[in-house]
């Protein structure tokens, strides 16, 4: 997953933002030699980091979720009776579940790419009803479908692996797009004005750069609540 050289989490690598953004350094005043920090980092790549990372903080905010990767995360979820939970997607692990700390057999669940997680134990129980007609009484067997989680608040403990090793690609690029096309605004705005290294939040407008080709981009792949 990238990271900003500050260590922050994002969805496009910030190498690959500054060959995308169609905006010059020079138009905004900045620079792409002079460091502002010990580490080397050019108040230009500074400044692309820091609307990079209010573009991710947007993005997850519209789609309701981050796509970021998960690894050995634990998520505690309410049985409330339910045959299905829906855990963070995409799950690519399941390393054990828990009901009120105990362990669940793995034969006693399924887990779904999608994030949903079945409780398969009792699902299928064999029972027998007995009848009676004008031939006289029978014995009938059929099939009870019970499996349930129980009930509870916070009952169950999944540990798992959820999310993406890289992000999908319309997600980057909509961050990306973000990105210039705040840069693009701000270039047509500048009218001599020098952006200040130390005063990037003046600056930055990403709800004004959002636009419907963004919104469409990203609209596969908001959260949807699942009625269970």
């Amino acid at each position: 997953m990238p990271t900003t050289s500050s260590g922050e989490t994002v969805y496009a690598d910030p190498d690959e933002l500054q060959q995308y953004v169609q905006t010059s350094p020079e138009s905004l005043g900045l620079s792409t030699t002079a460091d502002v920090n010990s580490d080397g980092v050019s108040d230009w790549q500074n400044f692309l980091e820091s609307l990079q990372t209010k573009a991710k903080g947007r993005i997850d905010d519209y789609c309701r979720r981050d796509f970021e990767d998960h690894p050995n995360d634990t998520v505690v979820l309410d049985g409330g009776g339910k045959g299905v939970l829906y855990l963070p997607d995409p799950i690519r692990d399941v390393s054990e579940v828990r009901i009120d700390g105990d362990h669940v057999d793995a034969d006693d669940y399924h887990a779904k790419l999608s994030g949903a997680l079945i409780y398969t134990a009792g699902a299928s129980s064999p029972s027998r009803g007995h009848y009676g007609n004008e031939d006289g009484p029978y014995t009938r067997s059929r099939t009870r479908r019970d499996g349930r989680w129980p009930d509870g608040y916070g009952n169950v403990a999944v540990d798992l692996t959820h999310g993406y090793e890289r992000p999908p690609e319309a997600v980057r690029e909509a961050e990306m797009k973000l990105v210039d096309h705040t840069l693009v605004g701000m270039s047509q705005k500048r009218e001599g004005m020098v952006v200040q290294a130390d005063s990037y939040e003046m600056a930055v407008n990403i709800p004004v750069a959002w636009n419907s080709e963004v919104a469409g981009m990203l609209k596969p792949h908001r959260s949807v609540e699942v009625g269970n």
